[in-house]
């Protein structure tokens, strides 16, 4: 997986995972919702990439 391939090259690695759809409650979010948080997380995920 991603963190073994990393320790093995001696590399720092993170995965940052999002959840669009409740499957218990069968909250969502509208596609308009979807695109701006996931929008938002990509540009912090580069943001902390840069630091």
């Amino acid at each position: 997986g991603l963190y073994a391939t990393a320790m093995e090259l001696s590399a720092k690695a993170l995965c940052l995972c999002s959840v669009s759809d409740h499957l218990i409650t069968k909250e969502a979010l509208s596609p308009k919702e979807r695109v701006e948080s996931f929008d938002n997380m990509i540009i912090l995920a580069l943001e902390m990439m840069t630091q």
